[in-house]
C-alpha cells in the first residue's frame, strides 16, 4: 500500500494536508498545503528548540555550581545557535516534503477518519509537550536556581 512507503514525516505532513483539504475554507491544493507545512513545522520548531533548551539548561546546570557569579551569560549565542539549529531543522523538513505538493491526489488515502483522529493527537501532543517543558522550566529554576 501507498502509506508504508512514507516516513513518519511524510505520513505526518500528508495527514495534516488532508485534514486541510477537507474544510471549507482555504481549502485549495497550494492553500491546504501551505498551512499543513506551517502546522507540522510548527510542532518540530518546538520540539527542536525545547529539546535545545533543555539541553542548554541541564548542562549549563551541571557543569556551572549555582553559585557562579557569570551564571546566565551569553543568552545571545545561547539564542543564535538555538534558532539556527531550528531553522535547519526546519528547512531540510521543507525541502524534504515540498515535492509532495505536486503529487496528485497523494493525501488521499491519509483522508480517513482513523488519521483524522491522529492529526488531533498531533495538536493536543503539542500543547501537552508545550505544557511539559514549562513545567520542566519551573522544576529546572527550583533545582539550579534562577
Amino acid at each position: 500500500m501507498l502509506e508504508r512507503q512514507h516516513s513518519a514525516l511524510v505520513k505526518a505532513q500528508l495527514r495534516y494536508f488532508a485534514n486541510n483539504r477537507r474544510r471549507s475554507w482555504r481549502n485549495g491544493v497550494h492553500a491546504s498545503f501551505v498551512d499543513a507545512s506551517i502546522q507540522l513545522e510548527s510542532l518540530l520548531a518546538l520540539l527542536v528548540a525545547a529539546l535545545y533548551w533543555l539541553v542548554v539548561e541541564i548542562g549549563q546546570g551541571l557543569l556551572r555550581p549555582s553559585l557562579d557569579p557569570h551564571r546566565g551569560s551569553g543568552h545571545s549565542v545561547k539564542l543564535g545557535i538555538g534558532l539556527l539549529l531550528v531553522w535547519v531543522v526546519v528547512s531540510i523538513c521543507h525541502n524534504k516534503l515540498k515535492p509532495y505538493e505536486f503529487i496528485p491526489e497523494v493525501e488521499k488515502p491519509y483522508s480517513t477518519p482513523r488519521d483524522r483522529r491522529i492529526v488531533h493527537i498531533y495538536n493536543i501532543g503539542g500543547f501537552a509537550f508545550l505544557v511539559f517543558m514549562f513545567a520542566a522550566a519551573s522544576y529546572m529554576r527550583h533545582v539550579f536556581g534562577a
